[in-house]
């Protein structure tokens, strides 16, 4: 009898905690990650190589309401000789481009994987300046020459 009370007050607690959550109304999420690209360590990291840069990314996103987001990655330097830098980066859009904030712009040597975070700041809420398609515009220099690389994201 005991038990049977104490279930049914854990089952009461339980939905009515669940309905205190729901309204609430906490943020759903919107995440992005790159198209054709190669789903490596668990379901975040995404990979590919670019001539003699390999980057592996996490999806890009965040609650709904946000207005900031940010894609970080590693960044893996396969030239024998030359250095790697992210010169610059834009978030392209259906309707906008919006540039980008470089959190660590130090080039990456011969043979070094670094992790670098390229941020973006928005005036509105990511569902109105996320749509699709949507593109993550890179520029790499690698030793003397740039090179551009693009990024289509798609939802999941």
């Amino acid at each position: 009898m005991y038990r049977s009370i104490c279930c049914k007050n854990i089952v009461k607690s339980l939905v009515l905690l669940t309905t205190i959550i729901n309204l609430l109304g906490c943020d759903a999420g919107i995440q992005y990650r790159p198209k054709d690209w190669t789903l490596v360590r668990g379901d975040l990291y995404w990979t590919k190589t670019f001539d003699q840069a390999e980057f592996t990314i996490l999806p890009i996103g965040g609650l709904v309401g946000q207005k900031y987001t940010w894609l970080e990655m590693f960044v893996t330097n396969h030239s024998g000789e030359s250095p790697i830098a992210i010169i610059s980066a834009v978030l392209r859009t259906r309707t906008e481009y919006y540039p980008a904030t470089l959190c660590n712009s130090r080039p990456f040597l011969p043979g070094e994987t670094r992790k670098s975070i390229i941020a973006w700041e928005f005036k509105e809420e990511l569902t109105k300046v996320l749509t699709e398609p949507l593109d993550v515009i890179i520029v790499v220099q690698v030793g003397e020459e740039q090179r551009t690389v693009e990024i289509p994201m798609i939802r999941f």
